[in-house]
């Protein structure tokens, strides 16, 4: 748990966007390890980052079906701002309104750096659905940030684009 759970529940709160919910996603992903454990020791890691993901797309599946509940309150539009921190927050809030399946290859990619056959393992798809996937929700991620902008030229947010290590 001290090794794995920070960065799982980092994962899952990016996902879920609510520290609660994505704290009792790790708890169930660590209790479902203890069950039963991957073959190979090794796997750990991969297993629990493939499970608290699957977990956290499935808390959002259920939560959108029930339409008394809103995982994204809407936000007052920003004005434009050179401010790095502004722009995260931008940036946040634009992620927030991606549907779950975008945010997360966005988050394994981009925050924690993975490579496209360790995202793929993650999720359970191919990697060329894994570059596909991360494409569309690259432009996506730009469609929203240029929604909540009266006029994006003025202040785009870069988005890199990295190579395959």
């Amino acid at each position: 748990m001290q090794i794995h759970g920070p960065r799982l529940l980092a994962l899952a709160r990016g996902v879920v966007r609510d520290t609660h919910l994505a704290e009792d996603i790790v708890q169930e992903s660590f209790v479902k390890l203890w069950r039963q454990p991957p073959e190979a020791e090794a796997a750990t890691a991969s297993w629990l980052r493939t499970t608290v993901v699957r977990a956290a797309i499935d808390r959002i599946r259920k939560r959108q079906a029930s339409p008394s509940e809103s995982l994204n309150p809407t936000a007052p539009e920003s004005p434009p701002v050179a401010d790095a921190q502004e722009q995260a927050r931008r940036i946040e809030q634009a992620m927030d309104r991606l549907d779950p399946e975008k945010r997360a290859v966005l988050l394994l990619r981009a925050r924690d750096q993975l490579p496209y056959e360790a995202i793929a393992a993650a999720l359970d798809i191919p990697v060329g659905t894994v570059m596909s996937r991360l494409a569309r929700a690259r432009k996506a991620l730009l469609h929203e940030l240029a929604q909540t902008e009266n006029d994006a030229a003025v202040n785009p947010i870069p988005i890199s684009r990295r190579t395959n290590p």
